[in-house]
């Protein structure tokens, strides 16, 4: 690839055009490309595409989406792209896993999510995130998948959510003195600064504010007290309604919700009648029936015992950090008089 730097360093649009086709074309020639390969393709390729024309960004997204191997950063950057270069890449490419398609999902909502109901195999955590956008060209798109014999997938989600909205009923009942309780020691607060000031919590909103989320789901899940995949189930509701719930049951105020919410799901941003939909989100949640929920939730899905031995390491008592500074001065002393008995 070395050849196309002439090129690429060339101020002329139509080379550089010329320079990023060449470099897929040479890259798609190699069976299989090496980590070196993979490098200077993903090098290349970062300084000539943003600078080609549209119709060039959007031939080189429809070849690479052929492609069985490409760099991560080509394929967050081709896949970032406006929907209508992006498309046949979202639709076609097989480099795009399970995380990477809900990280644009939240980043681009609906139009691109129209591109990705189009893939040809959809895994079970895709389907139910797309289910819940609740737009019509995705629904009618999965509909189709169904019909055309997909439905082994449809019929596990709907046993899943059954089995859920089961476990969510009978569990009620059992939970619904704590849940009061819960209430009762919350009501009893010092103010807003007690629930923000715990350091679970402080770590959630630093996490969704630096738009990391899977280290986010790893917090959540353990400030809930169960299991990974419940936080991952929280998550993949696109519109937030499940992570409100969730902040409730936790017991954070109003304003760390918003923040948290606003950096896990970034379209929560935008406004209606000159209101956050962040805000009108939160408004229109109940804090009473969400820590209800939440703890139904959290029982039906609790830590395994092996997760707990991983989790809870023995108690001993820590170490002094002076205490240690005194001993390693110690033994750097007491090594030269050794030396010198020795001698």
């Amino acid at each position: 690839m070395d050849r196309f730097r002439d090129l690429e360093r060339a101020g002329q649009t139509g080379r550089k055009d010329a320079a990023l086709l060449a470099a897929i074309s040479g890259f798609e020639a190699l069976k299989q490309p090496t980590s070196q390969d993979l490098r200077q393709f993903s090098n290349l390729f970062a300084g000539l595409f943003e600078l080609t024309r549209e119709d060039t960004r959007r031939t080189a997204a429809a070849a690479l989406s052929k492609l069985p191997r490409l760099p991560q950063d080509v394929t967050l950057m081709v896949a970032d792209q406006p929907i209508r270069i992006s498309a046949p890449f979202l639709a076609l490419s097989p480099c795009l896993n399970d995380q990477l398609l809900l990280q644009i999902l939240a980043r681009h909502g609906i139009v691109h999510a129209r591109a990705i109901s189009r893939r040809e195999t959809l895994s079970p955590i895709m389907i139910s995130a797309l289910s819940s956008l609740d737009d019509e060209a995705v629904s009618r798109s999965l509909r189709l998948r169904h019909n055309t014999g997909s439905s082994g997938t449809a019929d596990l989600l709907a046993s899943n959510e059954a089995a859920r909205r089961y476990n969510e009923d009978v569990l009620r009942n059992r939970i619904k003195d704590l849940a009061l309780r819960r209430i009762n020691n919350q009501s009893h607060s010092t103010g807003n600064n007690a629930a923000t000031g715990r350091p679970d919590l402080r770590k959630l909103i630093q996490t969704a504010e630096s738009s990391l989320p899977v280290r986010f789901a790893q917090l959540l899940s353990r400030a809930l007290g169960a299991q990974h995949s419940l936080a991952e189930r929280i998550m993949l509701d696109l519109s937030g309604r499940q992570l409100t719930m969730a902040l409730f049951a936790l017991g954070m105020h109003d304003d760390d919700i918003r923040r948290v919410l606003i950096g896990i799901f970034p379209q929560l941003r935008r406004t209606s009648e000159g209101v956050r939909l962040a805000e009108l989100l939160i408004s229109s949640t109940d804090r009473k029936d969400s820590i209800e929920r939440v703890m139904a939730w959290v029982r039906a899905n609790p830590i395994a015992a092996s997760d707990q031995r991983v989790r809870y390491q023995p108690q001993t008592q820590p170490r002094d950090d002076k205490a240690e500074r005194k001993e390693h001065a110690v033994r750097q002393v007491a090594e030269p008089a050794k030396d010198v008995k020795r001698a």
